[in-house]
């Protein structure tokens, strides 16, 4: 069984993945851009932001779904494995 130290440390690790990869992993000289260079559709870009949280939505959803699938499968009661043993009285 795995301890509840060791989750809370799983979580803050994901969680600080999550935002350092949020802060450093986006390219801020096109949010910002304001020179007249450079045009930024505001309507394409909000999509585009849409678009890619769909994705890492779909990709979390399908890693979860893929985790149940596989307890649902490993625990059923059918599973061979999963039978409670007996032991054996001798008389």
């Amino acid at each position: 069984m795995v301890s509840r130290l060791a989750i809370s440390w799983t979580m803050i690790g994901c969680l600080s993945v999550i935002g350092y990869l949020s802060i450093f992993g986006s390219d801020f000289n096109n949010v910002f851009a304001q020179g007249a260079e450079e045009l930024i559709i505001r309507r394409v870009a909000v999509w585009d932001l849409f678009y890619q949280g769909m994705v890492a939505a779909f990709v979390v959803g399908a890693l979860v779904q893929g985790t149940l699938v596989y307890i649902y499968w490993r625990f059923r009661e059918s599973n061979p494995k999963n039978k409670p043993r007996t032991e054996k009285k001798e008389a």
